[in-house]
This record gives C-alpha cells, sequence and structure tokens, in this order.
C-alpha cells in the first residue's frame, strides 16, 4: 500500500518575521483514488479510469486544503488588503530563543524540558499572488516540492521546520532586516540593539501570545453554510483575529518613520511582491511603537471576558437597575505608580492600567472591585473625605472581588488558618489602599477608621447573597427580581 503524502503551506511569525513550513493535512492514495472513480464515471460508465483523473482528483483535493487555510468570503477580503487576517498558533524557534535566550535545538535536546509546552506564536500562512491562495507542498524524499498554487518549486528546509528567509526576498522583499536573537554564537550586536530593546520584545512575545490566545477562544464554533456553499473538506485552520492587521500596519507606519526620520542610513521601506500576502515588518522590529495598541487590544479583549463572569454580571445588572451604569476606560499608566485601576466618582468611570494586567483572572479581579466601589456609591452617599466611609468601601471591595481567595493568596499567609488569612489579607489590602487617600494618609487615622468601620463592612455582602468565596455558581441577586 502507497504511504500517505503530507501536504504543507509555508506560514511566517507574525511577531519575527520567520519563515516555517507544517504539515497540516495529507494526501491519502486512496481518497485520490476513489475521487478519480467517481470523475471517470461521470464521463461513462464503460470509462476506465485514466492518469488526468487521478491528477484532477488530486488538485481538487489540494484545493480543498488551500481552503481551509483561506477560506472563499475570507479570500476575497485578503485580496483588498495587503495585511493577512487569519492567524495559526504555530511554533516558532526564533520568538522562543528570544524570549528564553536560549538555543532552540539545545531546548528540544534538553531531557528536563520534555515535558514543558513549547511556546505557539501567530502565524499567517503565505500568498505570494493575490489571486492564487496559499501554495500548497508536498513532502517527497524528505524534500518539499511545489504540487499547487505560486511559489518556489521547492523549499530549502532546516530541521525541524524552518526556512531561510534568503530563498524568498525576491518575492517576498522584506523592509526590516531579519532579528537574530542574541543568543546566536554568530551574532554579536544584533544592529546594536540595547539590552532594553531585547526585554522589551520578550515582554511583547508574552503579550501577543496572551492576546492570541484570549481573543481566539470561544470563536472556533462552526459558522452555518451559506444556501449553495459546499462543505468544507475539514474545519478551517486558524482563527480570524481582526487586532492583527492594525497592529502590522502600525509596525509598517513606524518603520517608514523611522527611516524617513533617518535618511543617513539609507534604508527604505521594500517594495511589496505583487499581490503578495505577508508580514513585510516584524512586530518586533520596533516594540514601543506597536505595544501601546497591543495594550489596548488586549485591555478590550479581557474586559469582553470578564464581564462573562457571574460577579462582574450581577454588579453590572445591579448598577444598572440603580439607573447608574458605569463607563470602562483602558488608559496608559506611569510605570513608577502603584496602582493598576481606579473609579472616578464624579465621572462615574473606571479607568483600568492596560499596561500593568496581563492576566485575565487578575484583570477580573481588578475590575470586580472597581465595580464594587461603583456600587457602594450608587446605594449611599459616600463622603471622599470621610476616613470611615473610604475604608468601608475598601473593605467591600478587597472582600468581594476575589483578590484575597483563599487559593490566590494561600502562599503569603501561611502558619494562620483559612478565616484568618482572608482577613488579615483584607486589612493589608484595604489599608494600603486607605493611606493613599488623600484625606487618610495619617496611619493612625487610617487604622482608626479601619477599626470603626470593619464590624459592619466585613459581613457586607450585597449585591451578593452569601460570602463570594463559598460561591461558586451563579445566582441572581434579589434586588434584580
Amino acid at each position: 500500500m502507497a504511504d500517505v503524502t503530507e501536504v504543507g503551506f509555508i506560514f511566517q511569525c507574525v511577531l519575527c518575521g520567520s519563515f516555517s513550513i507544517f504539515a497540516v493535512d495529507a494526501l491519502c492514495p486512496h481518497e485520490v483514488a476513489l475521487r478519480a472513480r467517481g470523475i471517470s464515471a461521470g464521463i461513462g460508465a464503460s470509462h476506465k479510469t485514466q492518469q488526468k483523473e487521478m491528477h484532477k482528483s488530486q488538485e481538487e483535493i489540494l484545493e480543498a486544503i488551500q481552503q481551509r487555510l483561506q477560506p472563499p468570503m475570507e479570500a476575497q477580503q485578503a485580496a483588498a488588503s495587503a495585511f493577512p487576517d487569519r492567524t495559526a498558533m504555530m511554533p516558532c524557534s526564533t520568538c522562543f530563543e528570544i524570549r528564553e535566550n536560549t538555543m532552540y535545538f539545545a531546548w528540544l535536546d534538553d531531557v528536563q524540558s520534555r515535558d514543558l509546552p513549547v511556546l505557539l506564536c501567530p502565524h499567517v500562512a503565505v500568498t505570494f499572488d493575490a489571486d492564487e491562495g496559499p501554495p500548497a507542498y508536498v513532502k517527497k524524499a524528505g524534500k518539499w516540492i511545489l504540487a499547487q498554487g505560486v511559489g518556489p518549486k521547492d523549499l530549502d528546509c532546516k530541521m525541524p521546520y524552518n526556512l531561510p528567509a534568503g530563498q524568498f526576498r525576491a518575492l517576498l522583499p522584506p523592509s526590516a532586516p531579519p532579528l537574530r536573537p542574541p543568543c546566536w554564537k554568530q551574532v554579536e550586536k544584533d544592529e546594536g540593539a540595547p539590552p532594553e530593546v531585547w526585554e522589551a520584545r520578550r515582554q511583547l512575545i508574552g503579550a501577543a501570545v496572551l492576546l492570541a490566545t484570549v481573543s481566539s477562544a470561544g470563536t472556533s464554533e462552526p459558522k452555518p453554510k451559506a444556501k449553495g456553499e459546499l462543505a468544507m473538506r475539514a474545519p478551517a485552520i486558524g482563527e480570524a483575529s481582526p487586532w492583527l492587521p492594525e497592529l502590522m500596519e502600525a509596525a509598517l507606519e513606524a518603520w517608514q518613520q523611522n527611516q524617513k526620520s533617518n535618511k543617513s542610513r539609507g534604508k527604505k521601506a521594500g517594495a511589496e511582491g505583487p499581490g503578495a500576502c505577508y508580514v513585510q515588518v516584524p512586530v518586533l522590529s520596533l516594540p514601543e511603537a506597536v505595544r501601546p495598541l497591543l495594550e489596548f487590544q488586549a485591555c478590550k479583549f479581557m474586559s469582553h471576558q470578564a464581564f462573562q463572569h457571574w460577579k462582574v454580571q450581577i454588579l453590572v445588572n445591579a448598577l444598572s437597575a440603580m439607573k447608574a451604569p458605569v463607563d470602562l476606560v483602558c488608559v496608559r499608566c506611569p510605570s513608577d505608580v502603584r496602582h493598576r485601576a481606579g473609579y472616578s466618582p464624579r465621572h462615574n468611570t473606571i479607568w483600568m492600567c492596560a499596561n500593568k494586567i496581563w492576566n485575565p483572572f487578575e484583570f477580573r479581579r481588578v475590575l470586580t472591585h472597581e465595580l464594587t466601589h461603583a456600587f457602594d456609591f450608587a446605594r449611599a452617599k459616600v463622603d471622599t473625605g470621610n476616613p470611615v466611609h473610604m475604608a468601608c468601601t475598601e473593605i467591600r471591595a478587597w472582600n468581594l472581588s476575589g483578590e484575597c481567595d483563599l487559593w490566590t493568596n494561600w502562599f503569603k499567609y501561611l502558619g494562620e488558618d483559612m478565616i484568618n488569612r482572608k482577613q488579615r489579607c483584607v486589612r493589608d489590602g484595604a489599608m494600603a489602599s486607605l493611606l493613599e487617600n488623600e484625606r487618610c494618609q495619617d496611619p493612625s487615622v487610617a487604622r482608626a477608621a479601619m477599626d470603626e468601620a470593619w464590624p459592619q463592612c466585613w459581613k457586607d455582602y450585597w449585591p451578593f447573597t452569601t460570602k463570594p468565596d463559598l460561591d461558586n455558581r451563579y445566582r441572581q441577586s434579589p434586588m434584580l427580581k
């Protein structure tokens, strides 16, 4: 029985711009033969299957595989845009070497790293012609050969899946030079990049991977087929990421402006290939230029995810019932400040520091904290100059938000029983927040206000019906019935 032939496509990492080839499907000789018999049967009952039917069958299967990377509707949209928006999370050796500062092959050969997950980064399928889909390659005798589409006839592949960028310079002219991780021995200093630039790139890799993971969560449900639309061979590869074109466009514009302002180097942005769809300027080329946009997109997706949690829903519904809905904005906060979010009673607005919160669970807890403040100001006349009032809302916020839940802070208060751990965490957090108030900066005043407000506010769970740390399921608040 003939062996199955792997079908691979060229992918490019959005972050570092490196090229790779990954096998995403396969050609089964039995499937090709069955489809060829169907083609010959349509010609005539006595017609024997010929070689041309076999070739036509293989072409149809390859076309169906190509549609997995770029469905027909998305292909029309991609033809009008130079930036692909469908990404697939694939391993990237260059991004791994930048982030971990170690060689990828050495990490693979290390016995201690066998059980560790590999870093997955957003990749786009490369297209060399606007009228064609991504070129399909088949692996024959250990070499990748072009089977269908427009692209190089054969590929020079380095194990396990890396493709040297030099073979694409004529078809895909780059604008920015390729990134060379500092761990490469033959590289002394990559373009004179200082250590802080590489640190910014490492942080950007983590943020982009998190955003790609969060934005693709819950979006893989199959869409209903339109009337007359043919069924796909298999589910589409990757997810449509609307934020990616904006990120790549921002990187390209920043690079072009940087080259215009420094004409002495004489380097201009490379011209795009005819109808090619690829990453001209990797996101990591200018991390500080794209970081604000990435932070805003991450904040938007994490807020969307947080609003699906039952605690946030109860507080939002309660504020709407009291005709006091709040606004949520994402801002950039100075790096030397302690706070990560805040609530403005004057403008009835919650602001979140987009550049300080990258964990979706932490984002949800901080948002719940600020929503509790908004609820307290909506249901009572809170005097911001009264230390007791401010101590009460801080106690409630730290108690109800989940920031002091036992499973999140179990390591901070070892040696105490479970109830004392929670109370100690709430006291410490509320005291730290209280001392930031202009009228409560005196520790003795803040401590007295805390002692006065504690007995009543510690047991106040409204609008929840019981202790939030003991309630793990959604229950509609009585005030909304």
